[in-house]
Order: structure tokens, then C-alpha cells, then sequence
């Protein structure tokens, strides 16, 4: 679908038991909300602790952790951590960085959707890395109908698939994170980033002649959100597809297959 990776290896030789491997077009990440948490530092601790192998552990499916927004075959995807927190995330490294900015004992929200599959397991395990690095943290779970509007009272919360209408950085990053984007029905700008760095290299990646300067563009913009740490990727779902002449009815989308209308036909 974006030109990323397919699992052709792993195809079997059985026909009947093939099926193709590909990442998902969206990373699972957790917001941070920049008008609560206003020092960079503070927030820069947080996304050097947050274990991003431990959460993808804890969501029971199959992954690649990742540490920026852009998931591999979108056009701008680039393999930066601009934390150098590894994949388990570094405690010890985030309390430096709080001692240099009043010491540890702040006190954080991390919220997450009561009825997320495996959402408690990954929040505990963001609770564990957070209180190493010195936060005192209190878990949140809320009720989905209730989630998305209580979002400004929540320090972290997550993960969320970080998605949009297209596998692009035109649609996955602006409404996201820039206050230039369209208010209303789908702006998510969760994070309540209000940064010019940011603004500005949207609005030069939007303006870009070709698709290969938008890429460029996209990935700057990438950078500056995490520079920023007002979000923090932790993975990329694998998404598995069925292959076979007999398998007809399957519906596919940005999160996987669908087999409600799948039937089988032929030999």
C-alpha cells in the first residue's frame, strides 16, 4: 500500500496456508500534552522513558517498535531516535534530565481507554519505566464515550493509532500538530502543540514542488515533533494478509483484514 516491506519469506510453500506481512501505515503513540506539561525537559524525560519494547510486549500483537512518527513505506519515513532511549527506554537517563529541572517527584496522569485491548498491561508498564525516572504517576483508565473529550486534563495518554485518511505526511502530521490545520471534525491536535518551528515546516512541506522534496519535508517535520517530545511512538503494527485463489470476500483497510464477507470458492 506505501511501498513498504512485505514478509515474502515467511510465505510458505502450501498454498493454502499462505499469507503476506506488511507494517501498518500509523504508529501506536502516546501524547503528551504540552500546555500541562510545559518544559521541554519535563517532557523530553518522559519520552526518554517510556520503554517502547515493553509496551509493544504488552499489546499482544506483532510489531516493530519505532521512535518517530512516520512508519516505514510513507514517503519521509526516516529511522531516527532522537532520544537514543534504545527500545526499553532509559530511566535512568530521564532522571538526569528531571534533576536538571527541580528534581523528580512530579506528579503525572497518564490515561488510557478502559476498553483498549491490553491498555491496562501497557500502561503499567509505562507507570513502572515513569516512576524509575523519578514521576509519581497515577493511572487513568476511561470509558471510551468519555475518552477523547477529557483529553486536556490527562498529562500522557495512550497508545493511540496515529493515523489519518491517506498512508501520507500531509495527512498523518498536520491536524496532529499544527495549529495552522483546519479546527473542527478531525483536527486531533492532542498534544496542544503550539510551536512556530513546527507550524513553519508544515507549511513548507505542504508547498513542496515534488513528491521527493514533500518526503524531505515530512521528515523535518517529524523531527521537529519529536525534538519537541509531544508525542512519543513507541510501535508499528505488522499487518498479515491471506493470500489464496480460493479466499474470496476479504476487506482490507489501514488496520488489517476483515473476514466477516470472506467465503471460499474453488479448489
Amino acid at each position: 500500500f506505501t511501498g513498504g516491506p512485505l514478509g515474502r519469506d515467511s510465505v510458505p510453500a502450501d498454498a493454502r496456508l499462505r499469507t503476506l506481512t506488511a507494517p501498518a501505515w500509523y504508529a501506536r503513540t502516546y501524547f503528551v500534552n504540552t500546555r500541562r506539561l510545559t518544559d521541554p525537559a519535563v517532557r523530553k524525560a518522559i519520552a526518554t522513558a517510556i520503554p517502547a519494547g515493553q509496551v509493544l510486549r504488552a499489546s499482544g500483537v506483532s510489531g516493530t517498535v519505532t521512535h518517530h512518527l512516520l512508519p516505514p513505506g510513507v514517503v519521509g519515513s526516516r529511522g531516527f531516535d532522537v532520544f537514543r532511549a534504545g527500545d526499553d527506554g532509559d530511566p535512568a537517563a530521564a532522571r538526569a534530565l528531571l534533576h536538571g529541572v527541580g528534581g523528580t517527584g512530579q506528579k503525572l496522569t497518564v490515561a488510557y481507554r478502559s476498553d483498549q485491548f491490553h491498555g491496562a498491561a501497557q500502561a503499567e508498564a509505562v507507570r513502572q519505566a515513569l516512576e524509575k525516572a523519578g514521576f509519581a504517576v497515577t493511572l487513568l483508565a476511561v470509558a471510551p464515550e468519555k475518552f477523547y473529550q477529557e483529553t486536556a486534563s490527562y498529562d500522557v495518554f495512550g497508545s493511540e493509532a496515529l493515523t489519518a485518511s491517506l498512508p501520507v505526511g500531509s495527512s498523518l502530521l498536520p491536524d496532529y500538530f499544527s495549529t495552522h490545520s483546519a479546527q473542527g471534525l478531525g483536527h486531533v491536535n492532542w498534544s496542544r502543540l503550539a510551536d512556530a518551528g513546527v507550524d513553519g515546516a508544515v507549511d513548507d512541506a505542504d508547498a513542496a514542488p515534488d513528491i521527493r522534496t514533500a518526503g524531505a519535508r515530512w521528515a523535518a517535520v517529524d523531527r521537529r515533533v519529536m525534538e519537541q517530545a509531544a508525542a512519543v511512538p513507541v510501535y508499528v503494527p505488522t499487518l498479515a494478509f491471506t493470500v489464496s485463489k480460493s479466499l474470496h470476500g476479504l476487506q482490507t483497510d489501514g488496520y488489517g483484514v476483515s473476514a466477516l464477507r470472506a467465503y471460499v470458492a474453488g479448489g
